[in-house]
């Protein structure tokens, strides 16, 4: 009995802690996301970001207008937007802004964006450096 208990008490410890760690609170990280977005910008999408691996990311197309401006907020599970990468990229696959900035090592929880030509633009969120691959992304536009 004393081995049963034993096993059973490592079992639970092994697998019932990598459970644990490997959740997500999603609902929480998105009303944190929408938390982040400017008073002056309307709620338009949001985007959960749990791509099965951090080489993988989460892609989505938008549609924006020209001469609105476009405000995108992450909040990671690591805290603010830590380890979340957020690109914006435009019809022809060309960068238009990110929220990591590569020569400070640094991420961003808000980044803007004035869009100057109405089309589809392609927004993918990826995880660098993460422990976990756990984000949501909010979208919000300014008239």
């Amino acid at each position: 009995m004393k081995y049963f208990l034993a096993t059973l008490f490592l079992y639970f410890g092994i697998f019932g802690s990598a459970t644990v760690t490997a959740q997500c609170n999603y609902e929480f990280q998105r009303g944190k996301a929408l938390s982040y977005l400017p008073r002056n910008y309307f709620f338009t999408h949001t985007l959960k970001c749990n791509p099965i691996s951090s080489n993988q990311g989460v892609k989505a197309t938008y549609l924006m207008f020209k001469n609105r401006t476009y405000c995108f907020t992450a909040s990671s599970k690591e805290g603010e937007a830590q380890g979340m990468v957020v690109t914006v990229y435009d019809d022809k696959q060309n960068v238009i802004c990110s929220n990591y900035n590569e020569n400070e090592h640094k991420f961003y929880r808000k980044m803007l964006f004035q869009c100057n030509k109405s089309g589809l633009y392609t927004v993918e969120v990826s995880f660098k450096d993460a422990k976990t691959t756990c984000g949501y992304l909010a979208v919000g536009v300014k008239y």
